[in-house]
């Protein structure tokens, strides 16, 4: 199979989202062969609950099983349906072809596509539970030593390593057991196993072992679980997972993966054999996803005396390279699995320029799952350590700061807005460790308005005009059109753009979403021995000043005092000494912020 690499995606139709997580389509274009010989360049777009298939020049494509890839068209019950019009690429089309294609309805097509997915979606519910801000959903221990329920299964027509290149070839279940578990992996150029990643990007805080059993034979063949319904996803990825615990229900006392104590398995998640439909295109087979039965259509079923409903799944094989995946889609699919939402667009878009600019390889749960081929999923950013209650940021301080790689301190600087679930996080990332493939190195800002609803139904980032956890952009940069990698460097400041500013009238601007000003301005941004500094300057609109529990005595003596935080819950004046945050406080006709800080 001949690949085409393209840094370009066309995104087409209505802005559509399922809020279930699932690795991204891999960005590129992929060269098909049709029944008649000929060959087509096609996107893939979406991920696994929202995904088409489109020519490079944008036109919708079904797929049919004896003509191959044809136009998509709206039949009378403006549903998507198959043309019969076989489609090529722009320079291979004849006469009759492109006179068909002046009858093209982008807008029909466009309604059709929102309705597909406002169909399916109706079928769909997510819990907006959850214990961190910024998190999406509840169903994983992430604290302490923790275990890991894994399954490899292969199918009738496709094994393990059937789709690898001879010198890539494994013992199946050691490579997955170590690949997960190894101090050091370092297996086709490895950086470190999952295990490593998440103790590292924890700080030791998850301490993960990931049990593996199998591998297994399905009893049908990929085509069965992996074909893709009216929708486009896969028709029986649940019944794969259904059939893979019964095989193992012997060997494997599923109570030990209830570590919450809810009555549920944590989670179950699989590696199949072969390829994914993420990054190849192969439409038979499955979409990495994270997602549960109840939301497939099936009901949580018993065995040991727990309930197992929650899964996710992913592939063997790395399609480029045709060697068994490294741990960065792992990482994206467990990442769901503990909580995160998707960074990057869950949703279709009718141009690039439409197309929200999100994070890309700057996080793994956008497209830096894809860094140095699998193997290096970049580091945690501060958002997601954050959400997962794994980092306490600092407080911005008057005058000079300064911020360590994020890889070996663990650490961010908060700036807060008069919102408490409004916030803007600074961080330092270095070409070095897990961060060694990302675009370029310098200080990152992450603007975060959490809003439960989007959360939860994992659109985080499919505004354009308001993004949720949005990664400013150092060098300006908007839309779409702005994802290569000449304009990736630029995200970081100072950046390719050489920004050292960052305040209420800097282009990027530090505001919160409603305009208001933060009250603080950021100048002389710069990276000195792998060190981001910068200064401060706090002025007194901002409403808040900044104290050090340990150097101040906090009880007044004068007349009642009373303090709330910004949820409206009072404490009292002793007990904040200990707990960091934003404070009301109120003296007599006095009011005041204070910022409590711990050294």
């Amino acid at each position: 199979m001949r690949i085409i690499f393209c840094i370009v995606i066309l995104w087409i139709g209505m802005v559509l989202s399922i809020p279930i997580g699932g690795k991204p389509a891999l960005r590129r274009s992929v060269v098909v062969s049709q029944p008649d010989g000929s060959t087509l360049c096609v996107v893939r777009t979406g991920n696994a609950h929202c995904n088409d298939v489109f020519t490079e020049d944008g036109y919708l494509l079904q797929y049919d099983e004896t003509l191959g890839y044809v136009y998509a068209e709206v039949d009378r019950d403006a549903s998507l349906t198959a043309s019969g019009v076989v489609a090529h690429d722009a320079h291979c089309r004849k006469v009759d072809e492109m006179e068909y294609l002046k009858g093209y309805d982008a807008d029909a097509i466009s309604e059709a596509l929102a309705y597909k997915y406002q169909e399916y979606e109706r079928g769909l519910t997510v819990s907006g539970a959850t214990r961190g801000m910024g998190l999406y959903s509840d169903a994983f221990p992430r604290k302490g030593e923790q275990k890991g329920l894994v399954i490899l299964a292969e199918f009738q027509d496709v094994k393990f390593n059937s789709k690898t290149r001879e010198d890539s070839k494994v013992d199946t279940y050691s490579y997955f057991h170590d690949m997960l578990n190894k101090p050091g992996f370092d297996m086709f150029g490895s950086n470190g196993s999952a295990r490593d990643w998440f103790v590292e990007n924890s700080g030791g805080i998850f301490i993960p072992t990931f049990d593996v059993f199998g591998p297994i034979e399905l009893s049908n063949t990929m085509e069965y679980y992996g074909s893709n319904n009216a929708a486009g996803m896969d028709r029986r990825g649940a019944d794969m997972v259904i059939e893979a615990c019964k095989k193992l229900d012997a060997e494997i006392d599923f109570s030990e993966y209830d570590r919450d104590g809810d009555g549920y398995v944590d989670n179950v998640y699989i590696f199949y054999a072969g390829l994914g439909e993420a990054d190849s295109n192969e439409s038979d087979s499955l979409w990495p996803c994270n997602w549960t039965l109840t939301q497939a259509g099936k009901r949580p079923f018993t065995l040991d005396g727990v309930r197992i409903d929650r899964f996710a799944y992913s592939n063997e094989t790395y399609d480029d390279l045709r060697r068994p995946d490294g741990i960065g889609t792992f990482v994206h699919e467990f990442s769901h699995v503990l909580g995160l939402p998707d960074l990057y667009p869950t949703a279709t878009y009718s141009s690039k320029r439409d197309t929200p600019l999100t994070p890309w390889e700057y996080s793994v749960m956008d497209y830096g799952s894809y860094n140095d081929n699998g193997l290096t999923p970049p580091n945690y950013s501060a958002y997601e350590r954050y959400a997962l209650d794994w980092l306490v940021p600092s407080e911005i301080e008057e005058g000079e700061n300064e911020i360590e790689n994020i890889e070996e301190s663990n650490r961010a600087i908060i700036l807060r807005t008069s919102k408490d679930s409004e916030y803007y996080l600074l961080e330092n990332r270095q070409l070095k460790g897990w961060d060694k493939a990302l675009p370029a190195a310098g200080m990152l800002a992450w603007h975060v308005d959490y809003v439960p609803l989007v959360f939860s139904g994992n659109k985080v980032n499919n505004d354009k005009q308001h993004q949720h956890v949005e990664l400013v952009k150092a060098n300006g940069a908007t839309d779409g059109r702005h994802n290569t990698l000449q304009y990736l460097k630029g995200f970081p400041f100072p950046g390719s753009s050489n920004t050292v500013s960052f305040g209420y009238a800097t282009i990027p601007s530090l505001r919160q979403w409603d305009g208001a000003s933060l009250g603080v301005e950021l100048s002389g941004i710069r990276i000195e021995d792998g060190i981001v500094r910068f200064s401060a300057e706090i002025s007194e609109s901002s409403g808040i000043t900044s104290i050090d529990a340990d150097d101040h005595d906090m009880e007044t003596g004068a007349a009642e005092v009373e303090v709330y935080d910004l949820s409206g819950r009072r404490w009292q004046m002793k007990d904040i000494s200990s707990v960091p945050g934003l404070y009301i406080i109120r003296e007599g006709s006095s009011v005041r912020k204070i910022v409590i800080t711990m050294k």
